[in-house]
């Protein structure tokens, strides 16, 4: 039944993981009830949520009182309706929090809905990453935040319709929303938990060794759009909010499917710059080796991962398909179906992190790191950073000349560079 209702009869092992770990769980639930009694464990959990919910208060009773706005977007849904609007404000009073989407989108020709469950859930995945990670998850967690999300805008759509897009874009942008409300109440954990590429590009067509249809859904292992945090560049893979993937490497998927990975590299100067700078985004290439059919949505080239605190934007993703080939073209507003011949390829410019915080307070000598890394070019440490150097890339030479630097920098601040 699970195979002849599913679109997708090969992601069968998908379901079937669920189904394993909830019998799991209710194994082991009932060993607990046989060793510990059901009053004993209906205390404990009890007291688990009560504690939750305590200490979740706690925390926000140290936030500064007060309502905090931000406005964030998609670039546009995958009709290529343009700038879907997320709105939040985030009210801070005494222990009390209140998570408000009231004037988010409701134009009702859009096809970019998050279900209600689903804000949620970024809801409670963005401020669990900003609060102490010893606290709970559970219903005392999520029941002590006041949730406002107005039926019938994006992030709760009325009924029947479309949702599919909504899991990826509006749904992440939750999360950048209140990340950017909150930069200015606890800015060193303010870090959008979030990704900004559309949704994962699809590979499809007719497998030459059974002459069955395969679906390469193309959740690889690349590095992009992780922002930094105060005390920590961005680091060398993905946020949290698309991290609860276990990502395929290259040897598996070209073992399974009929393509080939020509390329999985950072690209310099995708990183946003700030004190602490957002991780680099990556280059990506991808040849079918059989006739197939790229589905893909992308978003992240108007807005891309944010900075925090001062630091600058991450770079815009940037899609080509049929590369290679002899059209090739660069994927705008809309979802695409483009046909690819084999040999052809696409070529994925994945987005940069965000950074945090003022890049003239970067020190010269992380920023030739940096450079030394090819994270950033010689060029990008002058005109990002303020940071003058001397020697050469080749051969190892670069060194920071300070006075030049101080100058630069106080020219940069004072505006006049």
């Amino acid at each position: 039944m699970m195979a002849a209702n599913s679109r997708t009869p090969t992601f069968l092992g998908d379901l079937r993981a669920q189904v394993g770990a909830t019998e799991l769980g209710v194994r082991r639930l009932k060993e607990v009830l046989a060793r510990f009694g059901t009053e004993t464990v209906r205390g404990a959990v009890r007291a688990i949520i009560a504690h939750a919910r305590r200490r979740f208060r706690e925390e926000v009773a140290r936030w500064p009182d007060g309502v905090y706005e931000s406005d964030v977007y998609v670039d546009h849904d995958p009709h290529g309706k343009r700038d879907i609007h997320v709105h939040c404000a985030v009210t801070v009073r005494g222990s009390a929090l209140t998570i408000d989407f009231t004037g988010s989108d409701d134009r009702p020709d859009i096809q970019a809905y998050s279900t209600f469950g689903n804000t949620r859930g970024y809801v409670v995945a963005q401020l669990a990453s900003m609060m102490d990670p010893s606290i709970p998850k559970n219903e005392g967690f999520f029941d002590a935040i006041d949730l406002i999300v107005p039926e019938g805008c994006c992030l709760n759509p009325p009924p029947g319709k479309s949702v599919a897009a909504g899991t990826h874009h509006p749904g992440t942008e939750v999360g950048e929303a209140i990340a950017k409300a909150l930069e200015s109440v606890v800015p060193e954990r303010s870090c959008p938990q979030i990704y900004k590429m559309g949704m994962p590009t699809v590979i499809f067509g007719t497998h030459p060794r059974d002459g069955k249809v395969f679906i390469d859904h193309s959740v690889d292992s690349f590095a992009a759009y992780c922002g930094a945090v105060r005390g920590q560049d961005g680091w060398g893979a993905m946020n949290v909010s698309f991290g609860n993937l276990i990502r395929a490497t290259a040897e598996i998927n070209e073992a399974i499917f009929p393509v080939r990975q020509l390329a999985r590299d950072y690209e310099t100067d995708t990183g946003g710059a700030g004190e602490f700078r957002g991780n680099c985004g990556s280059l990506y290439r991808k040849q079918v080796l059989v006739p197939a059919t790229v589905y893909t949505y992308v978003v992240g080239k108007r807005y891309p991962m944010p900075g925090i605190a001062g630091g600058r934007p991450g770079s815009p993703n940037r899609l080509v398909v049929r590369a290679g080939g002899a059209e090739p073209f660069e994927v705008g507003d809309r979802s695409e179906y483009v046909a690819h011949a084999a040999g052809e390829r696409y070529e994925y410019h994945y987005g940069g992190g965000g950074g945090w915080g003022d890049p003239l307070e970067r020190p010269p000598a992380k920023v030739l790191e940096d450079v030394l890394d090819e994270y950033v070019s010689v060029e990008g440490a002058r005109r990002d950073y303020g940071v003058v150097l001397t020697g050469a890339l080749d051969d190892l030479t670069l060194a920071v000349d300070p006075e030049a630097t101080a100058r630069l920098r106080a020219e940069m601040r004072a505006g006049v560079a």
